[in-house]
């Protein structure tokens, strides 16, 4: 190949051609040589300074002057002469293999301690092969190249694997739950503006809304190619227990084949292998009129677990390849050695057409790439594509992430904390689901979404929305944090994460079952109807969406006896009258999580009396005497004891977060209390029919035992009229007692 850098002078000896010209015009830089006429054909080639020999082809043209924009023109320039372009020469299969055993023998020869050394070498290997063009270091410490037949190569070298040791506890429960996590809820309700990777939250996370529609989750791992840590084993049962039909297994090119079997019925699909930037030579325009320019694309490839062999390149010559679908992938010495095997096999990839042409998923789903470099600049377009495929959020790491720092700190709390019931940590109480907000923020907190393995690039877990049309992914299970009754309407309020565009079932069980149609108000807020009247009128509420159910909270029910005596007046106990009282009440008064691995706390709750309730007023006597001489009296009097509609009584329960109870009744019953007044002399002065109950709620001060939920005996004075209030211990129907998530 004849070449000269960017330099004037005459022709020597040996010399093919000479730069003529040089000039900036504008934003453009202009080029023109002369020489040896028989050079018909030139490539512009810039070299970015790493090695010696990595000339990068920017331009073909079959004339002696170019025009380059100048702008990103970065490094040396050289005009290099070449052959004349011609369709790509076929490689037979058989040398194919010969090559790719023979290149697998010397990387695996390599030091493998130094991986910017490891890919200088790598590279100069590569470029001894007539049949390999193209070969150069990509991001990281990837090696990309291309057979002259267009073949991809890639040499993965940035994901050496973890130590065995590092697996055998599983995952690391104690480190979460023993976590410090306090202001992470000032955090949240500070309204931080959303900020792209690097950032607090990813674009597109906050005002999300969607539950993946379809309740399929498909879990792949490369074992085959020696990921090591055992992470299916940990997700697949958690995804079972959370509701998920659940399929996957080996990251294999057969198993990413079938998924396109399934169409669109993926809510979630998670793939823990190696990915890397391959380097596409992209040509725009057409030679015999013009120049053709040469972009290097970055294509973002995931390794699968199959092995090249004859028969698999038989089956794929003609499908995959020549589309341009799948590639090949060698390990690089750091990760041989680091597998203690004497060298790497040849394993196909799985490039962004394969995505376009064959994965489709469902709306609001999750898809998460486990793997280096998934959610870096260069794997923009693969993102695009599952996009377009249908993908709500997609999620992966910027850069080289360990083995280790994925499995012990940020893939299994991502899916534990999002899947709700501590199926993977085993928090005690279990863990309600939380929102994709408050699951970043929690990972943030503890410094989790940034590989900080020793020796490693610091990666950040980060997540990426996706178009509107495929909705928006927020949660992967309904979650209730609390709710509260509005007994006007027996309509019961449950605060939590719903998607509001999802028909939502309640099921209430409590004695019997049912199931309620439920109204989502906002992603955060759902009601229903209970009667108190009906059966069940509480127990344990469920929230079913799309097939997947809630945490289950118990909504606890009191029937409180309690008695009210009413004064003559605050200073004078007699006469009297007393009323009783049956008063239910319903109300959530469970403990739970704010944020994530916090310790469950109570909250504040009240409640109106419950239809059910029973008020009547059993009896009215005494007699006041008039003070002074020749005042007479006055006495009160009840023929029978008198019943109460529900719609005259009052009252209302009021749980503190200290666990403080207060309770307060009244009635109306309307004047069925005889006052007599009588001379001193005994003689009747005036008969009249009089109200005996009391509009004044009189309010009374106990508790709430912590253990069993009881409502404690209290007190109180009833204000206004006077007299006493009180009422005997209340044991509750469905306590939040046990080890429910929350």
């Amino acid at each position: 190949m004849a070449c000269v850098l960017l330099a004037f002078g005459a022709l020597r000896a040996g010399d093919a051609f000479r730069i003529t010209r040089v000039e900036l015009v504008a934003d453009r830089l202009e080029l023109s040589w002369e020489g040896e006429p028989a050079l018909d054909y030139f490539e512009v080639q810039r070299w970015d300074g790493r090695t010696p020999e990595d000339w990068e082809p920017i331009l073909l043209t079959a004339h002696r002057a170019v025009s380059l924009e100048q702008e990103g023109l970065r490094g040396l320039l050289r005009i290099a002469a070449i052959e004349p372009p011609g369709p790509p020469r076929p490689i037979s299969d058989v040398r194919r293999g010969e090559i790719l055993d023979d290149v697998a023998d010397k990387i695996a020869a390599l030091p493998g301690n130094d991986a910017e050394a490891d890919a200088v070498a790598a590279a100069a290997i590569l470029r001894s092969y007539p049949e390999i063009e193209s070969a150069g270091i990509s991001s990281g410490a990837a090696v990309t190249a291309r057979f002259r037949d267009g073949r991809p190569l890639l040499i993965i070298n940035d994901r050496p694997p973890a130590d065995p040791s590092e697996f055998e506890n599983g995952v690391d429960a104690a480190f979460f739950n023993g976590g410090d996590v306090a202001g992470l809820a000032d955090d949240v309700e500070g309204g931080r503006d959303a900020r792209d990777v690097g950032g607090r939250f990813p674009r597109d996370v906050r005002g999300t809304t969607g539950l993946p529609v379809s309740r399929r989750a498909v879990l792949f791992q490369a074992r085959g190619m020696g990921i090591a840590s055992p992470m299916l084993g940990v997700l697949i049962p958690a995804f079972d227990n959370a509701g998920f039909q659940v399929q996957g297994g080996e990251a294999s090119l057969a198993n990413f084949l079938a998924v396109s079997g399934l169409g669109n019925d993926i809510g979630v699909l998670y793939v823990d292998t190696h990915g890397g930037i391959l380097r596409k030579p992209v040509h725009t325009g057409e030679l015999e009129t013009g120049n053709i320019r040469i972009d290097h694309v970055p294509v973002f490839a995931i390794a699968t677990s199959t092995v090249v062999n004859a028969l698999t390149e038989a089956v794929y010559r003609d499908t995959l390849f020549a589309d341009g679908e799948i590639g090949y992938a060698q390990l690089g010495p750091s990760v041989v050695k680091g597998l203690k095997r004497a060298k790497s096999e040849t394993y196909y990839f799985i490039s962004p057409e394969f995505v376009r042409k064959r994965w489709r998923f469902g709306r609001n789903s999750l898809v998460f790439f486990d793997t280096c470099h998934s959610a870096s600049d260069g794997a923009s377009a693969f993102r695009a594509l599952c996009f377009a495929a249908g993908a709500a959020l997609y999620a992966g790491w910027t850069d080289s992430v360990h083995d280790a720092w994925a499995f012990k700190r940020t893939t299994p709390p991502f899916f534990e904390l999002l899947l709700g019931g501590s199926h993977i940590y085993h928090t005690v109480p279990p863990q309600r689901p939380f929102h994709i907000e408050d699951v970043l923020e929690y990972l943030d907190a503890r410094d989790l979404r940034v590989d900080r393995t020793p020796k490693f690039p610091g990666a950040r877990f980060t997540c990426f929305g996706g178009s509107a049309a495929n909705g928006s992914f927020r949660i992967l299970n309904p979650s209730i944090e609390y709710s509260y009754v509005s007994e006007f309407n027996e309509l019961v309020t449950v605060n939590g994460n719903f998607d509001p565009e999802a028909p939502a079932t309640v099921r209430v069980e409590g004695g019997a079952t049912t199931e309620i149609p439920a109204t989502v108000e906002t992603r955060s807020r759902l009601t229903f109807p209970l009667s108190a009247e009906g059966s069940p009128s509480a127990g344990n509420v469920t929230v079913i969406q799309h097939g997947r159910e809630s945490n289950t909270v118990p909504l606890s029910e009191w029937t409180v006896d309690a008695t009210l005596v009413k004064h003559f007046s605050p200073t004078i106990e007699t006469p009297s009258a007393t009323m009783e009282f049956q008063l239910r009440f319903r109300a959530d008064v469970h403990e739970y999580r704010r944020m994530p691995f916090t310790e469950p706390l109570p909250f504040a709750a009240g409640s109106r009396i419950a239809r059910g309730t029973i008020g009547r007023v059993v009896s009215a006597s005494g007699t006041y005497h008039y003070p002074g001489e020749n005042q007479g009296t006055l006495d009160w009097s009840l023929d029978a004891p008198v019943d109460v509609p529900f719609a005259n009584l009052g009252g209302n329960l009021t749980v503190g977060a200290d666990r403080s109870v207060t309770i307060d009744a009244s009635l109306r019953a309307g004047n069925v209390m005889t006052v007599t007044q009588r001379s001193a002399s005994g003689q009747v002065v005036q008969v009249s029919q009089r109200e005996p109950g009391t509009g004044v709620f009189p309010p009374g001060e106990s508790t709430l035992d912590p253990a069993t939920y009881r409502i404690n005996a209290g007190t109180g004075s009833a204000s206004g009229d006077g007299g006493t209030f009180e009422w005997k211990n209340a044991e509750p129907r469905f306590p939040p007692t046990g080890d429910f998530a929350r």
